[in-house]
């Protein structure tokens, strides 16, 4: 099997990349600066999105701690990473473990402030990402909003309730508290009268009514992070595509195209978007004048130190996108968050402004 196997690699060599369309120049060299961040991470421990990474390397240094003001500060800040990570569950167990002890004031009110946000985090993914609605984590909550699932909200209300008694001043637990009550359709009337936040300030003077979450229903219902959207005719149908991206480092830009009855399908392979991941930001424009909406990703700014992430131009072809940031002399290593295009020096031709 071994000489078969050296065999066949000889006959068929991987690309080099010369070789390699600058779609995928661009998507390895993604994968590679991905790679580079993933290996700084335990000392750079607030490098977002790579908290799990970081909890691990936290969990490592607490086992080796001796001195025990060391171990609560890290077991904080493991807890700390646990709950950015989603892991909540296991925040919350850590942050227990240190509640239990004799902790200084200033600490044993960072804890409580982090539990209570963790069971507030425990009771947003139980009902409004696993069991989401129409409703969900729309102020005020109310009908469909309210949570079924209520563990993490009762749990709330008891840290925010011990907080406001030790300091019946502190507007943060006051606000989450109120919230909380609202999560299980007990506002106004459960709350503590010295603490209600009165409903005027919920209350909304405009017609123009609610906003529902439709987009379960039209095939755009899926769960990244933070990044930008664009709502345009990217394939000259007629209708508006949706763009969206996630800033991940191995997020995908997800190309969702309208089937002309009000729903969508995602197309990002037949697109030619495979491999463009960690968009923070992306924003549209006619760069080249041949009748398509381009696409520009940006990259890195939230990344901090270690956000020296090329941009992509993305030239479209009529409906699929091929990478041209190297042609167009955009290619460059500096975090970016925001652009604007435009004509900056009356030529006729689009101009970029980037901003990092």
């Amino acid at each position: 099997m071994i000489p078969i196997v050296l065999l066949l690699l000889a006959l068929f060599p991987a690309p080099s990349q010369a070789q390699l369309s600058t779609s995928e120049r661009m998507a390895a060299r993604l994968r590679q600066l991905a790679s580079e961040v993933r290996a700084q991470v335990p000392t750079n421990l607030n490098t977002l999105n790579m908290n799990a990474a970081s909890a691990a390397y936290l969990r490592e240094q607490l086992a080796n701690a001796q001195n025990h003001n060391r171990q609560q500060a890290l077991r904080l800040e493991l807890a700390i990473q646990l709950l950015r990570a989603g892991q909540t569950r296991e925040a919350i167990a850590e942050l227990h473990i240190l509640q239990a002890q004799n902790l200084p004031p200033s600490l044993r009110t960072r804890v409580r402030d982090r539990l209570g946000l963790a069971y507030l985090r425990l009771g947003e993914q139980e009902n409004c990402l696993l069991n989401h609605t129409i409703a969900s984590c729309l102020l005020p909550i109310q009908g469909e909003g309210i949570h079924t699932l209520q563990e993490g909200s009762q749990a709330a209300i008891e840290q925010y309730t011990a907080a406001l008694h030790e300091n019946p001043d502190d507007l943060s637990a006051r606000w989450l508290l109120n919230i909380a009550y609202m999560t299980l359709g007990q506002y106004p009337h459960a709350v503590p009268p010295e603490w209600l936040i009165s409903p005027d300030c919920f209350a909304d003077s405009s017609a123009i009514g609610r906003f529902a979450d439709r987009a379960p229903g039209l095939g755009l219902d899926v769960v990244a992070l933070s990044g930008g959207s664009i709502v345009d005719d990217f394939d000259n149908d007629g209708y508006l595509d949706v763009v969206a991206s996630s800033w991940g480092l191995d997020d995908q830009l997800r190309y969702f195209r309208n089937q002309g009855d009000g729903t969508f399908a995602e197309h990002t392979e037949q697109a030619g978007l495979t491999g463009q991941v960690g968009g923070l930001n992306i924003c549209q424009a006619d760069y080249d004048n041949d009748g398509h909406r381009d696409i520009l990703v940006l990259r890195g700014a939230w990344l901090a130190d270690l956000g020296h992430h090329p941009n992509s131009l993305l030239r479209n072809n009529g409906g699929t996108f091929a990478d041209a940031t190297e042609a167009a002399g955009l290619l460059a290593f500096h975090p970016t968050h925001s652009a604007a295009w435009s004509d900056y020096d009356n030529d006729g031709d689009l101009d970029l402004f980037a901003a990092g």
